[in-house]
């Protein structure tokens, strides 16, 4: 019985030498404010000073702030009784105009363990230069973008867009575009600036020439005289979509419809260089014919192949314009997926985009999923 009530009090002392801990931290002030300050004025910093009033050693455990433009130092060893510590903080304004509130949340080995301080103050905006409109460099060229978006195109429509460039050269830039797209036309105006003239980057995209669906990446190249940075490359992108808007309610009763067995998998766990395979099957239940009109995986690591059971006939990596595979009404079908976990280690999760002509579910996304375990 003196044995068990002997451990019974060892599993209790360090909870009770816890609890009895009679470290004190009391900050001299828990907020401060910076008052106005300037966004290009530098970081600004304040320490906030503490003592320990109690009987036994105060010991700071972490001081986190709530802010990655909040940064933090202070006292590391143990604050004997009666002396003093600091919490340093310090705040970068820089691209934060506006008033601000910003917590640092403080724990110890304290009697009450978590102390939060608030630092306040408001950013007073610095003057606009032409680097802040113009952000991307190439050479000596600034360009407000190096980026054509067209997030959403009709497949039948066509779309204009247009990127402002500045010469920030002390010499006259000339621009040729060396890139041909059957598809898209680009042209400078104007074709040579003067330093510091600004001119435009005009570029129209033919999503009927184009012959793709989906999100789909191109790029221009644009010769100049620069001497730094000659070739100016601009990304272009579209995300070509069909247009069911001017269906009519009896075409879409007669339209087709995919439905998939299932849109997940999870390979469970495999050894990294082991691959994965699945089937996902689909059956068209509607009435009209449907046609799979592109199968688009978002890592190199995953191989697709579509199986027509109609046809019996398989067509590898289906993922370029023009490919399309009907199945006709009642008709099933299949898309194998191969997934290569070399140089994946994790928890990695990659999509298979499939564009179908259903118009309820144009763009299905099925997953692949699991964990790959080094060898």
């Amino acid at each position: 019985m003196r044995t068990k009530i002997f451990i019974i009090a060892l599993l209790l002392f360090p909870a009770l030498v816890i609890s009895q801990n009679k470290a004190v931290i009391k900050f001299d002030t828990t907020s401060h404010d910076f008052g106005k300050i300037k966004e290009e004025g530098g970081n600004v910093i304040y320490t906030f000073f503490f003592s320990n009033t109690g009987t036994d050693p105060l010991k700071l455990t972490n001081v986190k702030p709530g802010c990655g433009c909040t940064t933090a130092d202070w006292s590391k060893d143990p604050v004997l009784p009666g002396q003093k510590g600091y919490i340093k903080t310090v705040y970068n304004p820089m691209n934060r105009p506006g008033q601000f509130h910003k917590a640092i949340t403080v724990t110890s080995n304290a009697t009450v363990p978590t102390q939060v301080l608030i630092i306040t103050g408001e950013v007073l905006a610095r003057a606009k230069t032409y680097k802040d409109t113009f952000t991307v460099a190439s050479g000596n060229l600034r360009m407000m973008s190096n980026h054509i978006a067209f997030m959403e195109l009709k497949n039948y429509e066509t779309k204009t867009d247009t990127v402002e460039i500045l010469n920030d050269w002390n010499k006259p830039m000339t621009f040729e575009v060396t890139t041909k797209l059957a598809f898209a036309k680009c042209i400078v105006k104007p074709e040579k600036l003067e330093p510091k003239e600004k001119g435009l980057i005009i570029l129209t995209y033919d999503a009927s020439k184009r012959q793709d669906w989906g999100l789909i990446y191109d790029y221009v190249t644009i010769a100049t005289n620069d001497s730094i940075d000659a070739n100016k490359t601009i990304t272009v992108s579209a995300n070509i979509l069909e247009d069911f808007s001017k269906l009519t309610p009896e075409q879409k009763k007669t339209s087709p419809k995919i439905v998939f067995e299932n849109e997940i998998y999870d390979f469970g766990t495999i050894k990294e260089g082991d691959t994965a395979k699945y089937t996902f099957n689909f059956k068209n239940n509607g009435k009209g014919n449907l046609i799979i009109r592109k199968i688009k995986a978002s890592c190199g690591c995953v191989t697709t192949q579509i199986i027509n059971k109609s046809v019996k006939k398989k067509k590898s990596n289906v993922a370029v314009a023009g490919d399309k595979f009907l199945f006709k009404k009642g008709k099933s079908g299949s898309i194998e997926i191969v997934f290569n976990s070399t140089g994946r280690k994790g928890d990695p999760t990659k999509t298979i985009t499939v564009i179908t002509n259903d118009p309820e579910t144009p763009v299905i996304n099925l997953s692949i999923k699991g964990k790959v375990e080094g060898k």
